[in-house]
């Protein structure tokens, strides 16, 4: 699982990696809620949208499987962009320039990697491995 993940970077850089990751996931999240409100034009759809914008949201916000849930991002985005993807009456993504901005934060994220602070490098991070030298090993085994 190591390869999907360039790096978990800590300290200012894996602030910046948490920052973007909550600025993606809390848009994704508003967007969502934004379909909720407008439930007389949910339709199977607009379900479906509202399902993977929660889910991603949710997803980034705690940082588990973060490669995935940004190329969700940059696809959902490209999907808005091309108006292949239904948007509510009031959307936070109903111009261009936020939709290509929200692209743009998903293919930094997914080229950056969640950074140290996500569940993915708790769960898939580098790891110490202590292995002891030859004379303790040896005195282990004699005990």
């Amino acid at each position: 699982m190591q390869r999907f993940f360039s790096t978990f970077p800590a300290r200012a850089p894996g602030l910046g990696l948490l920052i973007l990751r909550l600025v993606i996931g809390l848009i994704l999240l508003d967007q969502g809620a934004k379909y909720l409100s407008d439930r007389g034009n949910l339709h199977l759809d607009g379900l479906l949208t509202l399902s993977l914008l929660f889910s991603t949201g949710v997803g980034l916000l705690a940082g588990i499987l973060t490669p995935a849930f940004s190329l969700l991002v940059v696809l959902a985005g490209i999907g808005y962009g091309l108006s292949l993807i239904p948007s509510p009456t009031s959307s936070l993504l109903s111009t261009k320039v936020a939709v290509i901005q929200l692209i743009a934060l998903g293919l930094a994220l997914l080229c950056l990697g969640p950074g140290a602070f996500s569940l993915d490098a708790w769960l898939f991070g580098r790891r110490e491995i202590l292995i002891p030298n030859s004379d303790q090993r040896r005195r282990e085994h004699d005990e």
